[in-house]
């Protein structure tokens, strides 16, 4: 043991990530399909922050451009729900695209809320409620997962066409909202 305050530690630390990796190599492939399904639901939430906070600029630049005068007591009720549901909308997104194990309660908070969004919100909430409770997405969101992920980042998602098709609309909605958004500012 050397006296050198500027030397190395000499305490042996165990290996605690060993894994087998052609075992963790086969369980990504099983679970690579649910991997992308829970990102894309993190990109839903992140989408729908944007769209809920550019929502809520644009209908406050209406009101102050008709020059009327919103009551100062339901407009901090407002503007303070709406920022509550981006933060929160913002932070679930990040955490399903990151796959944190934290992320199942806020998005499951969330996902019930947003069954009230007839119709299409209630179809996309409840999937998303299955995906998040189901026994492949628990084990995704599972901390040992983080370690499967880990070992195998060579093993990345194909896009099938009809992937590509969902984004493609999802696209071509927010765009049409962007524009829409757009006509109420001018």
């Amino acid at each position: 043991m050397s006296s050198s305050r500027y030397a190395p530690p000499q305490s042996a630390v165990a290996d605690h990530a060993h894994i087998d990796v052609a075992h963790a190599e086969a369980l990504r492939r099983e679970y690579l399909a649910t991997e992308f399904e829970l990102r894309s639901a993190g990109n839903l939430f992140l989408l729908a922050g944007i769209v809920c906070g550019l929502s809520f600029v644009a209908l406050v630049v209406a009101i102050f451009a008709e020059g009327r005068q919103l009551r100062p007591v339901p407009a901090i009720y407002l503007a303070t729900l709406c920022t509550l549901f981006v933060v929160a909308a913002f932070t679930v997104g990040i955490g399903l695209r990151r796959l944190r194990p934290w992320v199942r309660v806020p998005g499951t908070i969330l996902s019930i809320i947003g069954l009230l969004g007839l119709p299409l919100g209630t179809v996309i909430n409840a999937i998303i409620l299955y995906r998040l409770h189901n026994r492949r997405g628990r084990v995704v969101l599972a901390r040992s997962y983080r370690a499967v992920i880990e070992a195998t980042p060579h093993i990345t998602y194909r896009r099938t066409v009809g992937d590509k098709i969902a984004s493609g609309i999802l696209f071509a909605l927010f765009a049409g909202l962007l524009v829409q958004l757009v006509d109420v500012w001018t």
